[in-house]
């Protein structure tokens, strides 16, 4: 019985490393490969292949200067559906981990969405005191994650923000954080804005987890 169980639990994150050539198409993802010089050659060929058709300027202003109600659509259209929960997370960042191991510790993520970070980290540290807040500057995405059954104001706080204003105003003190976290965020983020915003976020907490 035992062992039947084991072979029906799902295989721990991060352990699908591929051994064969012959293997490669097992999975749509492996972990851990290395490129070699091939590769890179072939991926850097395709950037400049694409930096050949840029987007047109006032397109891309559009996008910059209107972004929070393009995201505002897409939450609307896709309400909590579109991602799934990313509980690779712990695997990957044992930071998160070990924050249950404190007597009180607090995470941040920025550009939580619908929250498919924040209900398994807090899945995760369930009777433990840590309290994890949230911001996106889409407000249909912080009022569907305040909708969720998951949601608990003792143990979440979630909030609108857009972290490339010169100025915002969280509900936590400098220094007050144990992790920031950012997920497929900095991408979306003008480059010229990246390093304010790491200057800005390294007043709250010395770790910072960027993907």
């Amino acid at each position: 019985m035992t062992e039947s169980i084991d072979k029906s639990k799902r295989k721990q994150f991060g352990n699908r490393f591929l051994k064969t050539d012959d293997d490669v198409f097992k999975h749509n993802a492996w972990d851990n490969v290395e490129w070699d010089e091939a590769q890179e050659t072939e991926a850097l060929s395709q950037v400049g292949v694409h930096m050949k058709s840029k987007m047109p300027s006032e397109k891309a202003a559009d996008l910059e200067n209107n972004a929070d109600e393009y995201w505002n659509k897409f939450y609307s259209i896709h309400q909590e559906k579109f991602f799934k929960n990313r509980c690779w997370l712990f695997t990957e960042f044992p930071e998160i981990t070990s924050l249950k191991n404190e007597k009180s510790s607090s995470i941040l993520e920025v550009g939580c969405g619908v929250g498919n970070s924040v209900f398994p980290i807090l899945s995760h540290c369930v009777d433990n005191n840590v309290h994890v807040y949230c911001c996106d500057f889409s407000s249909n995405a912080i009022k569907i994650l305040k909708e969720n059954s998951e949601y608990n104001e003792e143990h979440c706080t979630a909030f609108v923000c857009d972290i490339t204003n010169d100025e915002w105003n969280p509900p936590f003190a400098l220094e007050s954080l144990d992790v920031i976290l950012l997920v497929f965020v900095l991408s979306a983020i003008q480059p010229e804005k990246c390093d304010i915003i790491y200057i800005e976020l390294k007043k709250y907490s010395t770790i910072l987890i960027i993907i």
